[in-house]
């Protein structure tokens, strides 16, 4: 039986670079046919691949062009489903990793200004052109003080006290919660921007 990667499943799987996790892209191609049959014939595949590469595991699983096939089981960093195109999703690929910012989001060591500028890149490339959205949740130091000049000026003194509650600390950037108020700008919120993009890159 296979087990589909879901982050919240795996610790261990948590605490990996993303770089590491995109090292290691695999997804498990499995004849169709055969599977309702009964039978589990598969094989991994690591991505991106070449075409020979693909047709090699295609054969290697008894399917012939236009055969079906599923996605049983993958090991990556966002969902994959398992009627996905293997050429589309391999073609997705090739597009994220040539993109510069991509870089330093692989390596996982990434801070605002790379995955704002990764959200950017993605948007400019026609890869994803609302990715710049998921990125509206950051607020720049400047643009705080700017709004809290404005409530000031307006008397509106409660509203600064609950818009600046969560904020401990000075910072370049803060993270703008739901309610429109601002707090301290952690690495877990940069990740989740992080896969949130790629799981909406590779849908």
């Amino acid at each position: 039986m296979f087990v589909r990667y879901k982050a919240q499943e795996s610790a261990k799987k948590q605490k990996q670079s993303f770089k590491e996790e995109f090292n290691m892209i695999k997804v498990a191609l499995t004849n169709l046919a055969k599977y309702n049959e009964g039978e589990l014939v598969f094989t991994w595949l690591e991505l991106p691949a070449s075409e020979y590469e693909i047709r090699k595991a295609f054969r290697e699983i008894g399917c012939l062009d236009g055969d079906e096939y599923i996605i049983s089981d993958y090991e990556a960093p966002f969902e994959i489903s398992e009627s996905a195109d293997v050429y589309e999703l391999n073609e997705k690929l090739d597009e994220l990793i040539n993109i510069d910012a991509t870089d330093s989001i692989l390596a996982g060591v990434y801070d605002v200004y790379d995955v704002m500028h990764f959200a950017i890149d993605l948007a400019n490339t026609g890869i994803l052109s609302y990715a710049e959205e998921y990125v509206d949740c950051i607020i720049s130091d400047e643009t705080v003080r700017y709004n809290v000049q404005e409530m000031a000026k307006e008397g509106d003194f409660w509203r600064i006290r609950y818009f600046t509650n969560g904020i401990t600390e000075p910072a370049a950037f803060y993270y703008v919660d739901g309610y429109g108020n601002c707090r301290d700008l952690r690495q877990s919120d940069l990740d989740d921007i992080v896969r949130e993009l790629l799981d909406e890159v590779m849908r």
